[in-house]
């Protein structure tokens, strides 16, 4: 009927932007020539083949990535939520950011084109995308009909553009905000005099210096997972989870979601409600920089495809050999370890608890969202525990 469209009619609405430069692109999208052979990025190496004209294609993808990186850029600069004082890192460095993109942008697009481009590429191009978005709302305005605009929207190639980019929006500032804070206080830790060459006061300089350098590497990982998306890297997003469950738990974890969960949720800083000994306490914090370790070991098995609920290629290297969210596990021990001396009753222990059960959440909402790709099911055989290895 009239009203109903399929897939491949929805598809072709985004693809004429693309007839000028790829006319192998245009019959695929088309029906006239095989979809290319399905292919993980991380099975293709980057193609070292030149293609003369190369320039006029890098440039509309640079149009493209600077239509995209703009956006971002205008909402970051006058948005009055990231002017508050806790953004003042980010605030420093996102107009030399954008510049340097401005500069070399198209160096960068015409150097992937040429070495790492693939057709098949081509129909997730977040650049070639917008540039269709531009088209499809020029056609819009030109005929005087919804429905290019509509046409457009019901790609899933689209939605998934447009969920991976949210996420980048929300993450990127808190983890130059966090990489910031960590970098500032590891500074000032070597920086500072220290009276004593040995014992407690030494041993305490000693974690926290470390802490701070656990949590920067932490940060850095993760800044550059959810900032730097490339066929370079092989760690372009596959998908993204499209629960609104899946969403809340994740960013409830966050600034400024989690201020709020923290009313109902308090957990007590600081103090010694159970009078432990300076030594019993120094013991803890040791214990909590293991489970620290642990979680940063994760995140740096993880490395440039970690990203919160987005599937960018199954790791199985480092802790995921045996248990499935072992940053999780790590973080919600050294969270007890480092709030048990604030722990004088069943009130500071059921925050604790339910934090638990938002972590809990968060690995069954990933793994129904990654279950939908064969390669982590075929890793949920490999290995079989969630949380605690042989039993759970």
């Amino acid at each position: 009927m009239g009203g109903n469209r399929t897939k491949s009619e929805s598809e072709s609405c985004i693809t004429p932007v693309l007839r000028g430069e790829s006319p192998e692109l245009t019959q695929r999208a088309h029906g006239t020539l095989p979809r290319p052979e399905t292919r993980r990025p991380d099975e293709t190496p980057c193609r070292l083949t030149s293609r003369a004209g190369s320039r006029r294609p890098a440039a509309w993808r640079f149009i493209g990535l600077w239509l995209l990186v703009s956006l971002f850029a205008l909402v970051y600069r006058f948005h009055p939520y990231y002017h508050r004082p806790f953004f003042w890192a980010f605030q420093a460095i996102v107009v030399n950011v954008y510049g340097f993109f401005c500069l070399g942008g198209f160096f960068y697009a015409w150097l992937t084109y040429r070495r790492c481009r693939r057709i098949s590429d081509d129909f997730s191009d977040p650049a070639l995308l917008a540039l269709s978005c531009v088209r499809q709302a020029w056609r819009t305005l030109r005929v005087w009909s919804w429905s290019p605009w509509r046409c457009y929207w019901r790609s899933p190639r689209v939605w998934l553009l447009v969920r991976t980019l949210g996420i980048k929006f929300f993450f990127v500032p808190l983890m130059v905000v966090f990489l910031a804070e960590h970098i500032g206080e590891a500074h000032r830790l070597w920086r500072q005099p220290l009276q004593a060459y040995w014992g407690i006061e030494k041993i305490d300089w000693i974690m926290a210096f470390s802490y701070q350098v656990i949590f920067l590497c932490d940060t850095a990982v993760a800044l550059v997972g959810y900032g730097f998306e490339s066929l370079w890297l092989k760690n372009k997003t596959r998908s993204v989870d499209r629960t609104w469950l899946g969403w809340a738990v994740c960013l409830m974890c966050y600034p400024p979601f989690n201020d709020v969960a923290g009313i109902y949720l308090p957990l007590t800083e600081g103090g010694n409600a159970l009078g432990f000994s300076a030594e019993t306490l120094l013991l803890l914090r040791g214990l909590t920089l293991v489970f620290f370790l642990g979680y940063v070991w994760a995140t740096l098995a993880l490395g440039v495809r970690f990203s919160n609920m987005s599937n960018k290629g199954i790791v199985a290297r480092g802790p995921y050999r045996w248990v499935r969210h072992p940053a999780y596990v790590c973080k919600n021990l050294a969270w007890w370890l480092e709030k048990l001396p604030t722990m004088s009753g069943f009130h500071n222990v059921l925050p604790m608890l339910a934090w638990n059960v938002v972590y809990m959440l968060r690995g069954w909402t990933e793994e129904r969202h990654l279950r939908a790709d064969p390669a982590y099911r075929a890793y949920c055989e490999q290995v079989r525990y969630r949380f605690i290895p042989g039993i759970w």
